[in-house]
């Protein structure tokens, strides 16, 4: 597990799109002197993927969540609380753009809904973040 989020925080720090593994906790963070990253990754079923972020109160987060086939969803929470949704958003819908409340740290879920949880169907999600 290590591995992979020693090899993510690099891809990321060089602006690398990244794959991830699924049914993980990715800390993230934008590469020095940017403000915007893309990331990839695969879910399958009830896996989902948290990415760890940080940010300002009164911050502008923009998230675009898309999927070359099915159909994937977000949730963004504060860390460490699963019952709080900030906003939420899926692949079918054009950026969406979420003041953050406060400063800290913010969990960002990936994961899928429905009939396509329920039948571990495999969809590949592409992530752009930026912050303003």
């Amino acid at each position: 597990m290590w591995t992979w989020v020693r090899v993510i925080a690099c891809a990321l720090v060089m602006g690398v799109p990244t794959l991830v593994a699924s049914q993980a906790i990715i800390p993230f963070g934008f590469a020095p002197g940017t403000t915007s990253a893309s990331l990839r990754g695969i879910i399958q079923g009830h896996e989902y993927v948290d990415y760890i972020l940080y940010g300002e109160g009164n911050q502008q987060l923009s998230v675009t969540l898309s999927a070359a086939e099915g159909e994937v969803y977000f949730l963004l929470l504060p860390s460490g609380d699963n019952d709080t949704v900030i906003a939420a958003g899926d692949s079918s819908t054009a950026t969406q753009s979420i003041p953050l409340p406060a400063t800290g740290d913010y969990t960002l879920r990936v994961h899928q809904v429905g009939d396509d949880r329920d039948m571990g169907t495999t969809v590949e999600y592409s992530l752009y973040l930026s912050v303003q």
